[in-house]
């Protein structure tokens, strides 16, 4: 059903709101883009265990179904002789909280989509692809600068998906559809900012959010 604008941008709000408390947990929960290239937590196996894909989680291709707190229980395993209790309880916690965070990276995005991207996809229409950057180029007020630009919370939770879901799934496609269009929206933005800085040099302060996500997007799709 269509909404009035007035009930869109109450909605807007609430989900700019919403992703960067969601972004902010995954990165407590030691899913942050750092610990995304941290070898010491990767899992070998090719089945994964918790939904049984193969070599990464996979989710229900149609609407994902909500989160229990009993679903930190699943992905734990017994303890390890040799290895420290502390780095132990560390690794527990980590796949405890793997599915619930994967889950929520991708309820975010899902639930943004209709928001961000343009009714038609048409490249001739100048709203395809002014309308979603001129959205996720701001920044919540509520919970400061921190996390930067919307564009840096959706590059992150992308980042989530494209390292922990099944690659032959469909929500992995979806990820590597709008993953492209951020990542073009995310060289529009360094550009602008580069062109309204008068800045000569390749890096800079002011992109420099913005040069490390499109770095570890690099590295990510290499792996």
């Amino acid at each position: 059903n269509e909404m009035d604008l007035t009930t869109a941008v109450k909605h807007w709000r609430c989900l700019r709101h919403l992703t960067s408390i969601t972004v902010a947990f995954i990165t407590a929960s030691g899913y942050g883009v750092v610990d995304l290239f941290d070898y010491r937590n990767e899992d070998a196996s090719v089945l994964e265990s918790m939904t049984g894909g193969l070599q990464g989680i996979r989710l229900p291709d149609s609407t994902l179904s909500g989160l229990k707190a009993s679903d930190i229980l699943i992905g734990r395993k017994r303890f390890e002789s040799g290895v420290l209790y502390e780095d132990q309880m560390r690794l527990q916690q980590r796949r405890g909280y793997k599915l619930m965070c994967v889950t929520l990276a991708a309820q975010m995005l899902s639930l943004l989509d209709a928001f961000i991207f343009p009714d038609s996809l048409d490249t001739s229409l100048p709203a395809s692809q002014l309308h979603g950057l001129a959205l996720v180029r701001s920044t919540e007020p509520r919970l400061g600068s921190a996390q930067g630009p919307l564009l840096l919370s959706l590059l992150r939770l992308s980042l989530v998906l494209l390292s922990h879901l099944d690659p032959s799934s469909v929500k992995f496609l979806q990820c590597c559809g709008r993953l492209r269009c951020l990542l073009h929206w995310t060289l529009e933005l360094i550009r602008e900012s580069v062109a309204l800085g008068g800045y000569s040099a390749a890096f800079q302060d002011l992109t420099a959010p913005l040069d490390r996500l499109v770095l570890a997007i690099v590295l990510q799709a290499h792996r």
